[in-house]
């Protein structure tokens, strides 16, 4: 494993000189959603604040109307302190600091919670995946390589720091360790990247609103879960390659704390409910987020035919680790006190993967028992008012509630023994369809118009033909005589002359006055089976000069 000591950084001790000028370039409308790339940023450790130098007549500002809330650090909504804080110096303020200098290019980051394995890879790992292939054209790899990582927050002690280190070649930068401490001293970035792309996201933490999943329309594509799945799993296979594990073929159980009192009973049902799992041969993997390391529970689970687990957390990072191919299945045991609809944080991860997945809920209260007594991060009320521990300890369902709430953390680690004269298993897999349909493929535009003028006695008509959408073979739900074309015809003043829809690429445009209507402009777009519309052709005719048939 990668240290982060000082020593194996390539830093720089700069001579000081009579002025540095900063540099940023931003896209995106707004600070929740922006991206931001500096040259010569720095980070004061005294301060806790990052720093730019700013010339009024040198320094590149691009994307910005001021500095205030500019970028986000993390890729979740709802933290005011996760806020890039950028204190402007002129550029010959420069001139009163010592600085160390990191030139490799870095991505600066903050970490919202990184002792919970779920918020590791859901929050940070997988957007900073996201935006390592937007830095490199879809070669996170390269990134990988390419890019060092830097945590505002966080002394390189973290409980999950081995997955951040493993996927990058660099050590990473802790600011709060690694950065000078005096208030004269400034560690400084020659190219930095701020803002992590939230387009792996697909649950809300409720930090704003109540806790649950996003939206189906707001899901990752699942192709970017295996991708990123399938990376991590290589850098493991490298690094642990002499280090081989006895995998199971067929189940793997997250059992921490012995929550499932009857486990070796599921462990049957289960197994016996998978004809293609032969029972006497089953072999069966107990592990524990407290006893394994992440990266024994990854490449255990990615071998397994079947997840078990008390509802928790770390069933998120199993199911993703699961690998399609052994048509894998999720079984969650729920408490009493709690249901699978508000706490569908696994529940939405197997739906974006296509993995069948069960939840076991319990409806008998005998059949939990809670553990008061306990640390309260642990399940413990005993540190809450008499009548407060009666309230959680009476509730049939706790409901949507955040994770950090008493009554959800004592529900949350009961041990429960599972009636299974009530389980009964589904046969379907309740996949993400809209992640394998074609709704980005759409009707491009109408091409190669042509406009001529023919006489009916003595009434023109202009005539205007064209080629369809180059791409409409591939348009989900196209066939032969189901797309229309809506058509707008207008004169120069803007007078509307035609309008028209037509299953034909041409349409005849009459009682056109030849002497006043000189320049014809006409907009065409494809709308296939009347529901998806194309892009919008634009194009004019120029009547002084069309050829007359």
């Amino acid at each position: 494993m990668k240290t982060s000591s000082t020593a194996l950084f390539v830093l720089l001790l700069a001579a000081l000189s009579s002025a540095l000028r900063s540099d940023v370039w931003c896209h995106g409308d707004h600070q929740d959603h922006r991206h931001c790339s500096f040259k010569n940023i720095c980070y004061s450790n005294f301060h806790q604040n990052f720093i730019f130098f700013y010339s009024a007549s040198a320094s590149d500002v691009s994307g910005l109307s001021d500095f205030r809330r500019l970028v986000r650090l993390t890729a979740v909504e709802g933290r005011d302190d996760f806020y890039l804080d950028l204190a402007v110096f002129p550029e010959d303020a420069f001139a009163g600091f010592n600085v160390v200098r990191v030139d490799d290019p870095v991505l600066i980051i903050k970490r919202w919670n990184p002792d919970n394995l779920l918020h590791v890879v859901h929050d940070d790992l997988m957007p900073i995946f996201e935006t390592m292939r937007h830095l490199c054209f879809g070669d996170a790899s390269d990134c990988y390589r390419r890019f060092r990582l830097a945590f505002q927050n966080g002394n390189g002690s973290g409980k999950y720091d081995e997955l951040y280190e493993m996927l990058h070649r660099d050590p990473l930068i802790f600011l709060d360790k690694e950065a000078p401490k005096g208030e004269k001293q400034l560690l400084c970035f020659t190219k930095a990247i701020v803002g992590l792309d939230d387009a792996s996201l697909w649950y809300d933490h409720g930090l704003e609103r109540g806790q649950g999943p996003l939206m189906p329309e707001m899901w990752p594509r699942s192709e970017r879960l295996e991708d990123f799945r399938g990376i991590v799993l290589k850098k493991l296979a490298h690094l642990h390659s002499p280090h081989k594990l006895e995998y199971p073929n067929v189940v793997v159980v997250l059992n921490t704390n012995d929550q499932i009192l009857n486990l070796d009973d599921l462990i049957d049902f289960v197994v016996k409910s998978r004809p293609d799992i032969n029972y006497d041969e089953a072999k069966v993997s107990i592990l524990s987020i407290a006893e394994h390391s992440p990266d024994h529970i990854f490449r255990t689970v990615s071998k397994a035919k079947v997840m078990i687990a008390p509802h928790g957390s770390e069933n998120v990072v199993g199911a993703l680790f699961l690998d399609k191919k052994f048509n894998p299945m999720v079984v969650e045991v729920f408490p009493y006190g709690l249901d699978s609809q508000s706490f569908a944080f696994t529940r939405t991860m197997a739906a974006i993967r296509g993995l069948h997945y069960e939840a076991i809920e319990t409806s008998e209260a005998s059949r939990s028992i809670g553990y008061p007594n306990r640390a309260p991060k642990d399940g413990g009320i005993r540190h809450l008012n008499p009548d407060t521990r009666s309230a959680i300890e009476a509730m049939a369902n706790v409901g949507s509630v955040n994770y950090d709430d008493p009554a959800y953390l004592y529900h949350m680690n009961k041990a429960t023994r599972v009636d299974l004269s009530k389980v009964a298993f589904n046969s379907h897999v309740d996949g993400d369809e809209h992640v394998e349909d074609l709704d980005w493929v759409i009707p491009a535009k109408a091409s190669n118009f042509q406009c001529k003028i023919h006489f009916d006695g003595e009434n023109p008509h202009v005539d205007v033909s064209w080629r369809p959408p180059m791409n409409l073979d591939y348009v989900k739900g196209f066939k032969n005589g189901n797309v229309v074309y809506e058509v707008l015809a207008q004169s120069e003043e803007a007078d509307v002359v035609h309008e028209a829809s037509t299953k034909e690429t041409q349409i005849s445009v009459s009682e056109i006055n030849l002497k006043r209507v000189r320049l014809l402009k006409i907009w065409v777009s494809a709308r296939v089976d009347n529901e998806i519309r194309g892009q919008e052709s634009f194009f004019m005719c120029d009547l002084e000069n069309v050829f007359t048939g």
